[in-house]
């Protein structure tokens, strides 16, 4: 089979998304695409191998803290008894990402992205998750 382009059509499953489609193990780009149901065209060449992987949608949370140690916060760990997800900490209200939280020492707030759920969150003050600061806090993410 020569080149030619195939149409593809990825329904991820509830609270999911399109993350990834890779041909023969290569990421293709998913253009434009941030969520929902994936339509696109791939490139493919002779006999190949489509993939796809899904991704939990993420939704913006702020959480109340009230940990004293706050300035020396490196890391948060969410936890759900199934996952667990690991961010770094910024001061930069614009590095709010799926991988990284952001605190605020005035307000003492910290904003994270996550999936749905309820979630154990862990102040840490190192960058891997495992030196907890403080107490964790129960948070439910909508």
């Amino acid at each position: 089979i020569g080149a030619s382009n195939l149409t593809i059509v990825a329904t991820p499953p509830e609270e999911m998304k399109v993350s990834a489609i890779y041909v023969n193990g290569t990421a293709q780009d998913l253009g434009n695409y941030t969520e929902g149901v994936f339509r696109g065209q791939i490139a493919v060449s002779g006999d190949s191998t489509i993939s796809v992987e899904f991704t939990y949608i993420t939704y913006e949370t702020t959480q109340s803290l009230t940990m004293l140690q706050m300035n020396n916060a490196a890391s948060i760990k969410l936890s759900d008894g199934e996952r667990e997800i690991v961010m770094t900490v910024s001061m930069l209200a614009s590095d709010l990402s799926d991988s990284v939280a952001v605190i605020n020492t005035s307000d003492r707030t910290i904003t994270f992205m996550a999936p749905k759920g309820t979630w154990t969150l862990t102040v840490c003050s190192d960058r891997n998750g495992n030196t907890p600061i403080g107490n964790p806090v129960t948070v439910t993410v909508q």
